[in-house]
């Protein structure tokens, strides 16, 4: 008999595993996060404080501290863009198709199935 993990991520993976909404929404929670962690990755590795990030785009520490928060959800390109080139990075923003299962719940929220 195997013991059924306790963790918060395997419990709620559990509860709403055929749930297409709730599996949406956690698609667009991530998203959020991975912009907020390629903030915190390309200042980690230039070396550089929220500080000296923010002195260098011209805004103050705080706002480099939600940019980089995994809840904040309004990033701009615009000053994605400011910090690349404060970083002498180049940003890339991509667009991917959906994988099989986000395909089949989203053909199962509206009543269809998959013609593939």
């Amino acid at each position: 008999m195997s013991k059924k993990s306790n963790t918060a991520s395997e419990i709620l993976r559990r509860q709403y595993a055929n749930d297409a909404e709730y599996a949406e929404m956690l698609a667009g929670e991530r998203e959020v996060a991975q912009v907020s962690q390629a903030i915190y990755d390309a200042r980690i590795a230039a070396g550089l404080s929220q500080k000296e990030l923010a002195q260098r785009i011209g805004t103050s520490q705080p706002a480099i501290a939600r940019l980089e928060d995994g809840d904040y959800d309004r990033h701009s390109i615009s000053v994605l863009r400011r910090i690349a080139n404060a970083l002498n990075l180049r940003l890339n923003v991509s667009f991917a198709a959906p994988d099989e299962a986000q395909i089949n719940r989203l053909l199962a929220k509206v009543g269809e199935p998959n013609p593939v």
